[in-house]
């Protein structure tokens, strides 16, 4: 009896399903693109790459972003080749209906050159129209080469704007970067307060560079109290957003016992983290420091034989 009913109930859900999928196809076209994207999502949930295909182009044929979008991020997701050119070619028609995510995608492929030829200013011009349609990751980034005077004018007070005007809008690097900006009177009057004020903001909004930056004004008390524990903490939080600054000056503060309880072995875990992060300091230190205590454990020290198991058993947990 249980069996039958769940039958029942099986090919109940399918009819529904059904009556579903043919009630988004009914509707999907110029007036409902949500409808299309619906369908797009459905059959990319399926695993049937060509439906999706086919109402993710009708989304983005209609001027809905997201559907070019979305069908860029799955050309991403196969291999090169002729991927590459639909990843891009779609990014380019999310730009082309005022999509600033599209123009930002676009100027990134243009930055690696990934999958077409590189080019800064064709990138930085990408940038301006991502920014002008209120993209903030956008104006990161530009204010990155004002501030350099990379393919644009040198232009502290525009880095500046940049930089704000992307915090505002809630991009966290952009807030550590204006951040940044406060420490060293770039662009601005220094005000440390501000910065550390900056980087709180950043750092709570999980910018792993914010949070290294945090841990920085609580461990030399700039535009804030000293706090080793708070120090510890932000870079804490630093390293498990993967930046490998943080890492290390986790790593230092445990090695050198600085404002905590002197912990090598743990040290030294944070430092392999902050190596694989591509932190060259920190390959260099834990290099030498692993090939020391291999030098010493192999003559017979049986202390740093121990450590050297501490340190394979708490690699493996953290």
């Amino acid at each position: 009896m249980k069996k039958s009913i769940l039958l029942l109930l099986a090919i109940f859900v399918g009819l529904v399903a059904s009556e579903n999928l043919d009630n988004l196809k009914t509707k999907c076209g110029i007036t409902n693109t949500k409808a299309c994207l619906s369908l797009g999502d459905i059959y990319r949930d399926k695993g049937d790459f060509k439906q999706m295909k086919r109402y993710y182009e009708t989304a983005c044929m209609y001027n809905e972003p997201q559907g070019c979008l979305r069908l860029a991020k799955e050309f991403a997701k196969r291999d090169g080749g002729e991927n590459k050119f639909w990843e891009f070619r779609n990014y380019a028609d999310a730009c082309e209906i005022k999509s600033g995510e599209g123009c930002y995608e676009q100027a990134s492929m243009y930055v690696r050159g990934d999958g077409v030829e590189k080019s800064s200013q064709k990138a930085v011009a990408l940038y301006k129209l991502a920014s002008k349609y209120g993209y903030a990751k956008a104006d990161v980034n530009l204010g990155i080469y004002y501030q350099q005077g990379y393919i644009v004018p040198k232009n502290q007070q525009n880095s500046t704007r940049l930089f704000a005007k992307a915090c505002n809008a809630g991009a966290m690097l952009g807030c550590n970067n204006l951040g940044l900006n406060y420490i060293k009177g770039v662009g601005v009057k220094p005000n440390r307060v501000k910065a550390y004020k900056l980087f709180e903001q950043s750092c709570n909004g999980d910018d792993g560079n914010g949070c290294r930056n945090l841990g920085s004004c609580y461990l030399s008390g700039v535009g804030v109290g000293k706090d080793t524990q708070k120090a510890y903490s932000s870079y804490l939080k630093s390293c498990r957003l993967k930046n490998s600054g943080g890492c290390y000056q986790l790593s230092m503060m445990l090695i050198n016992g600085n404002g905590v309880s002197q912990d090598i072995v743990r040290g030294l875990v944070y430092a392999k983290k902050s190596c694989k992060l591509k932190n060259k300091t920190a390959c260099q230190n834990f290099g030498k420091s692993m090939a020391m205590m291999q030098k010493g454990c192999n003559q017979g020290d049986k202390e740093v034989c121990q450590k050297l198991d501490e340190f394979k058993k708490l690699d493996n947990e953290i």
